[in-house]
């Protein structure tokens, strides 16, 4: 989870209307090292609960996490499922005490800095998260969630999960906004591809966000240029006429 990547060079063709965040791991800070600590403590390999934990992630597929992830089995099926997969493999696991202590990461003070610029520039902003129903207890907690976001789209409330395009599609609906007018920041590369086929200007979030945050400026930086450059070349013509 340390490289960042995007489909642009700095300049976005169309102004950029509205900016997406995805939660645990973007917003918060990275997953990893939770996902060690309970591998430790389970007797598992950090890559081998992974595994067990998400599954094919970008399948739209039965996977107990997926099903969560959709609405459709609890936190507590999802704990029940992993305690058996666990135990196959020796492993004592809890997932449900692994996915709560994911939700209890805590945000980073850059995005907040990030999400209150980009509302006072007038930028609409959307959470796009993969979360369990009972989960957003949690992530609601800290109270900043409705203020730092015009829409939340909760994939356990809606019935679909990144990186299917149908959870963007709706959340640009929502906002009002085309695909080319949005950009997404992710954790998971995959989300962030799902993003820029459909049309977004999308940017892989690592460890450390500052990559991805100085990405984002650069990107509407490249925009405020642009109008600029355009504003400058329509004087000019008048001046010439």
């Amino acid at each position: 989870m340390t490289a960042h990547s995007h489909d642009t060079a700095g300049v976005a063709d169309r102004p950029i209307r509205a900016v997406l965040f995805d939660y645990a791991g973007t917003m918060t800070e990275e997953m990893l090292p939770a996902v060690a600590a309970h591998a430790a403590a389970a007797g598992a390999t950090t890559e081998g609960l992974a595994e067990v934990l998400l599954g094919t992630y970008g399948d739209a597929s039965e996977h107990p996490l997926h099903r969560v992830e959709r609405g459709e089995m609890s936190l507590v099926d999802l704990a029940s499922w992993g305690r058996t997969q666990g135990a196959a493999r020796g492993w004592d696991i809890d997932l449900g005490a692994l996915y709560s202590s994911i939700m209890d990461l805590p945000i980073r003070p850059q995005m907040i800095e990030c999400l209150r610029r980009l509302r006072v520039g007038g930028v609409r902003t959307a959470l796009v998260t993969n979360a369990a129903r009972e989960g957003a207890v949690q992530w609601r907690a800290s109270g900043l969630i409705d203020e730092l976001f015009d829409e939340v789209i909760d994939s356990s409330a809606v019935g679909v999960r990144k990186p299917d395009r149908a959870i963007f599609a709706l959340t640009l609906d929502r906002l009002g906004v085309t695909a080319d007018e949005a950009v997404l920041l992710d954790d998971m590369q995959i989300n962030v591809d799902a993003a820029i086929a459909m049309g977004m200007h999308g940017i892989r979030v690592g460890p450390d966000a500052t990559q991805a945050l100085l990405e984002l400026d650069l990107l509407l930086d490249g925009q405020s240029q642009q109008v600029e450059l355009s504003l400058n070349h329509t004087s000019t013509s008048r001046q010439l006429h």
